[in-house]
């Protein structure tokens, strides 16, 4: 639409980019308010103020790691988080680095994301052929910029990638109608045999039919968790969740049950998680003891995972204090 207006008055401008300003107000305005309510800045999302307070050297940018800085958090599992997985993208995170880590680790996770299945990428590269005018070269260069841009931030993961995925959905069907059309008198059966595989691999794709998708893959915890929870003899309840991360009894710091959601604020929950900390459980036991005394204590075993029944909140501080 810029490219286009670029040679038009004044007024063509303001009357075409006004709709779209006077469409995001609404959620500029929200976002505003957020930002102002949880970091005190218009202009700084609480996002960035976690990666400044947890997740330290991650902003974009090639500034270097500050070896001094560390997360600002008492959870254990946050250190290992930061040390055993964002310090190696850190690590590799520089200017000379960036055409090594875009064919070596950022593509590979692109193709592996953004299409129904991997198999289909044999369209694309004929998809040139079709970008015949400039809509259809705006929607392939997406990904080019995403990635461009994407070249500044530290940590690129599979699913950061979705976002373009209707983009390369576009192409595969581009590509493959562009080798229908390059075959002449075998054009209607060249489309009929690219849409059967399209679907096909498409359909594929789906979880129900590729175990290897879908689910909390590698989340054991997280998923027995669930179905525990789901059957507890006591509710409403507070089951806490220690984390040990030793050579002796190594934990997946990926796979983190503790979260909500269910409802806006977390003691509206009929299930409450919550991180285990040994000796220091007596204050969350106090505060649902004075504020929800009906709630049952449970402790779940991350090792075995079974939950334990350890009693009601007034009891336990009672038995504690």
């Amino acid at each position: 639409m810029l490219w286009r207006l670029r040679r038009e008055p004044a007024k063509r401008w303001v009357l075409s980019l006004a709709p779209a300003v006077v469409a995001a107000l609404p959620f500029l305005g929200l976002q505003v308010v957020q930002n102002v309510g949880i970091t005190g800045n218009p202009l700084k999302t609480p996002y960035v103020q976690y990666l400044e307070r947890y997740q330290p050297n991650t902003a974009p940018g090639f500034r270097g790691i500050d070896r001094s800085l560390r997360p600002e958090s008492t959870l254990q599992q946050k250190h290992d988080y930061y040390d055993h997985f964002l310090i190696h993208y850190l690590e590799q995170h520089r200017l000379a680095d960036v055409p090594k880590t875009l064919f070596g680790d950022r593509l590979p996770k692109v193709f592996a994301s953004v299409l129904p299945h991997m198999l289909l990428a044999i369209f694309l590269p004929a998809a040139a052929l079709a970008l015949t005018d400039g809509r259809r070269r705006v929607v392939a260069a997406i990904p080019l910029l995403f990635l461009g841009l994407y070249t500044l931030n530290p940590v690129f993961l599979p699913h950061y990638a979705v976002v373009f995925s209707p983009t390369f959905v576009v192409l595969a069907v581009l590509g493959a109608e562009s080798i229908a059309s390059a075959a002449g008198r075998c054009r209607d059966f060249l489309l009929a045999a690219g849409a059967v595989t399209i679907l096909v691999l498409g359909t594929a794709g789906f979880p129900e039919l590729n175990l290897g998708t879908g689910g909390h893959g590698g989340m054991e915890t997280v998923t027995n968790a669930a179905q525990e929870l789901e059957n507890l003899p006591y509710k409403p309840a507070v089951v806490l969740f220690p984390y040990e991360h030793t050579p002796q009894r190594r934990m997946n710091f990926h796979d983190e049950p503790v979260y909500n959601i269910t409802t806006a604020w977390p003691d509206d929950a009929e299930v409450i998680r919550a991180h285990g900390r040994g000796d220091d459980d007596i204050r969350i036991i106090r505060y649902y003891a004075q504020r929800q005394p009906e709630r049952h204590f449970y402790v779940y075993d991350r090792h075995t995972h079974q939950v334990i029944h350890l009693g009601r909140g007034p009891e336990l501080l009672r038995e504690r204090e």
